[in-house]
């Protein structure tokens, strides 16, 4: 499984995000505020202020005789990246879509499939994909190629295009990601997809070319969402063969409630604060740790400090209590740092690497005098150093006590 640049896929998911607000809305929507991921609202005067403010290019399907049919998500280019971010599902006809000629069987459901020859490297392969979607992507194909081939051909031409999006967005993503991967010249950057909360797109002919020209794809998918598991076969027309939806790229499941589903809210909150979290960009899982520091953040809330004992694991070491001398640990809204190491040289392990960071575990080992009526510590999330640079930033968001949902620990799976 393929580690998680954590900057890079929250900014793709904000923008799979605002990519929805392309399409069906007034101008009194964007005064009235256009909802971000972490649950802040901005104001714009109209449409055209917030693609104004956000520097973004409309996709646009010229034929579409709705708002609807017409904005199919944004494209903009900063800091030497290119991104081309499709909406999902956003109004009925958007449904149609993705039923397209929706049929039910026991436990399987079957979308019609239409063949796509893409001409790569002097040659051309047919692949097969979802009727609905591919005639959605080839309203708006010319249009992304024009804004694609214009930034390159620019004074400041990009080194990376990101192709992103969400559910029906994230459907059109692949068809994107592949058609600009076999269109662009030779030397021109291999566009990067992620998506999330992604249905099947095509059938392994086309899981196979995707890998094989734009490799690297990753795909977000929580394990309560329904739509990543539709839909399952199809058939040409007038075929009588069943034919098997294949996925390209490669799946990073992500955990969370059951009541986030599907939705672009729920995705932002597993990254944030489900399982597994991954190690930062750059970070070496086979380099030898020599030191080790947890930085731990109590969170800024009533009540979230605590005068309790608070012990740790990690590496597989039971620390002992967290305690620095002449300090009061874990103050509410205080931010704590524990070199292990030099608090505990009995118990330093050897030979440990970054990559045997498999989890991490706080408990409250013991309440504290003044926690007689309040057994509770809220945990906002813990950066680990090793080696003298930050690795990892895990969110925890949780309270910690005897009397709470979690219980008296908490654990998070860190690394792959």
């Amino acid at each position: 499984m393929p580690a998680i640049n954590y900057p890079v896929v929250y900014a793709l998911a904000e923008l799979a995000n605002q990519a929805y607000n392309v399409a069906g809305y007034t101008d009194a929507y964007f005064a009235a505020g256009v909802g971000n991921l972490d649950g802040s609202k901005t104001a714009y005067a109209s449409r055209q202020a917030w693609l104004s403010a956000l520097s973004l290019t409309p996709i646009v399907n010229p034929n579409g005789s709705t708002d609807m049919g017409k904005y199919w998500g944004v494209m903009t280019t900063a800091n030497g990246v290119l991104t081309v971010a499709f909406r999902g599902t956003n109004s009925w006809p958007d449904v149609k879509i993705d039923l397209g000629n929706w049929d039910v069987g026991l436990g399987t459901t079957y979308v019609q499939l239409a063949s796509w020859a893409i001409p790569h490297g002097g040659s051309s392969t047919a692949v097969l994909v979802h009727h609905s979607f591919l005639d959605t992507y080839l309203g708006v194909q010319a249009g992304v190629r024009a804004y694609v081939q214009t930034q390159l051909q620019s004074s400041a031409p990009p080194t990376s295009i990101r192709i992103t999006g969400h559910s029906l967005g994230g459907a059109l993503a692949n068809l994107c990601a592949l058609d600009l991967a076999a269109f662009l010249p030779s030397g021109a950057p291999t566009p990067q997809l992620v998506t999330f909360g992604c249905p099947f797109v095509g059938d392994q002919s086309f899981a196979t070319l995707l890998n094989s020209l734009a490799p690297n794809a990753q795909r977000f998918e929580l394990s309560w969402d329904p739509v990543t598991a539709h839909p399952n076969l199809g058939r040409t027309p007038g075929g009588t063969t069943d034919i098997a939806y294949v996925k390209a790229g490669t799946a990073t499941p992500l955990t969370g409630p059951d009541w986030i589903q599907h939705f672009m809210s729920g995705y932002y909150w597993a990254l944030k604060y489900g399982q597994p979290h991954g190690f930062n960009p750059g970070v070496d899982p086979t380099a030898v740790i020599t030191d080790l520091t947890l930085k731990v953040k109590t969170a800024d809330a009533l009540g979230a400090g605590t005068d309790a004992d608070i012990s740790v694991n990690i590496l597989g070491v039971s620390w002992g209590v967290l305690d620095l001398p002449r300090h009061n640990d874990f103050e509410r809204a205080a931010y704590d740092s524990y070199d292990l190491f030099a608090l505990f040289p009995g118990k330093i392990p050897t030979g440990k690497r970054i990559g045997d960071l498999a989890s991490i575990t706080f408990a409250m080992t013991d309440v504290g005098y003044f926690d007689l009526y309040d057994y509770s510590w809220k945990l906002a999330f813990v950066d680990v150093w090793a080696n003298g640079s930050q690795i990892i930033h895990i969110p925890f968001d949780c309270w910690i006590g005897p009397g709470e949902e979690s219980g008296s620990a908490a654990t998070r799976t860190i690394g792959y």
